[in-house]
């Protein structure tokens, strides 16, 4: 877009300012606006916009009141209703103009509030950000899947991993860290950005590590400096606040997005059996983790029969988002199954397989559900390129007569970009 359209710089000026004096709720649109505005932005999607094209004053905002009902016995006419256009591009635009709008009023809100509460309850203040804005949060599109490293940890969220002792727990976590800070694929999906990743060890010493890696096939060559690898850190224990705060500080400090501890025996000072410890842990570590948008993998062992859970207190399973299972099916597969996942779309299985020279952990091959893999040869057939991402690989099934879920075809896309990736890069501009 160019700086005639609300994504340039005199459009978001137009709005900004237009915003202040319309007060009216900018969601309400008569039918007839709908349509107006729906044509004026597919002619921005197309590029088809001009000197003469220049928007109105307050376009997306003028006043609406005498228009907040579509009819009698209809209510307002909302986001979902405005963003239900076949061309995604025109969705895409008419839900990034109304949801900085609506962020723009949260903003003030939020402002606001937090000069009353000061002077009047000056106790309450400090919480102001906590609470959720209404407004802001039911007009930004759901992201849907949000993961940090697929198909594993999910962003700013909890994670736990456990297996009995000498599973490979330990060896698969830095072999995925490893790859995600350097860049590299992870297991088959393609690399990208490094991920920014403070891993506490409080196992292994530094010649350990080295060894591990250097059977990975990593070495002087590779960039890890995004990879905040601490050894046996004198740290205070993890369920005080004074092991809350070096953490925290630490995580900081690097810049972590995620943060992992290996193994939470080794970092709590209450008694494993005691639910307390992990509220406390929760309360001075977990939590504060989650507050900032850092995600966390505590690694943990399995009690004395596997399918009950982590060793210690069921409470350890309450405290994250996602508890994955490690377990081995002989000497060279594994699966990961989530016993606890509070997200929908956090697959309910990972099926692994470990290679050697270099050591290295993949999806197994036969693993893909079957209606991934029917969709993996749908766009094979239609002769879509492997590196499309999710918008294409829609339009290309939905015009062949394929109806699948994002979800499906996200997962078919991942495959195919993954099979012919050759290493880490920039991610590629189209969602998946």
């Amino acid at each position: 877009m160019n700086n005639h359209t609300p994504a340039g710089e005199a459009g978001a000026q137009e709005l900004g300012s237009s915003f202040e004096d319309s007060p009216e709720d900018p969601f309400c649109w008569t039918p007839k606006e709908v349509a107006e505005k729906r044509a004026v932005l597919a002619n921005i999607a197309a590029g088809n916009v001009g000197e003469e094209h220049l928007l109105p004053y307050g376009y997306f905002g003028s006043a609406v009141s005498r228009h907040a009902y579509a009819g009698a016995d209809k209510g307002p006419l909302r986001l979902e209703n405005i963003a239900a256009d076949e061309d995604p591009a025109i969705n895409t635009a008419v839900i990034e103009v109304v949801a900085q709008r609506v962020k723009d009023r949260a903003d003030r809100r939020r402002r606001q509030n937090a000069e009353w509460m000061s002077d009047l309850f000056p106790g309450a203040a400090p919480f102001i950000g906590s609470r959720i804005e209404w407004g802001e949060m039911w007009a930004s599109p759901d992201a849907g899947d949000d993961w940090l490293i697929r198909p594993l940890i999910a962003s700013g969220r909890g994670h736990a991993l456990y297996a009995p002792a000498k599973a490979r727990k330990s060896l698969f976590a830095l072999h995925v860290c490893a790859c995600a800070a350097s860049g590299r694929p992870v297991l088959d999906y393609p690399g990208g950005w490094p991920v920014q990743i403070l891993y506490i060890d409080m196992e292994m010493g530094t010649s350990d590590v080295r060894e591990r890696l250097t059977s990975m096939g990593f070495g002087p060559w590779d960039d890890l400096d995004a990879f905040a690898y601490y050894s046996l850190p004198s740290l205070a224990m993890l369920d005080s606040a004074e092991g809350g705060d070096q953490v925290l500080d630490l995580a900081n400090a690097h810049g972590a997005q995620l943060v992992v501890i290996d193994t939470t025996s080794r970092v709590i000072g209450g008694e494993e059996n005691s639910a307390d410890t992990m509220r406390a842990f929760f309360r001075h570590t977990g939590s504060r983790l989650k507050a900032q948008g850092i995600a966390m993998l505590r690694l943990d062992h399995a009690g004395k029969e596997v399918g009950k859970g982590m060793r210690g207190t069921s409470a350890k399973a309450d405290d994250v988002d996602v508890v994955w299972e490690l377990k081995a099916q002989g000497s060279s597969r594994l699966v990961l199954k989530a016993t606890h996942r509070r997200m929908g779309w956090v697959p309910e299985a990972v099926h692994l397989e470990q290679t050697s020279e270099p050591l290295a952990f993949q999806i197994a091959a036969d693993s893909r559900p079957p209606d991934v893999v029917a969709l993996v040869g749908h766009l094979d057939r239609l002769g879509i390129p492997d590196d499309a991402g999710r918008p294409s690989a829609q339009v290309a099934l939905s015009a062949a007569g394929v109806r699948a879920s994002n979800d499906r075809i996200g997962e078919a896309v991942k495959t195919r970009k993954a099979r012919t990736s050759t290493g880490g890069g920039a991610p590629t501009n189209e969602p998946a």
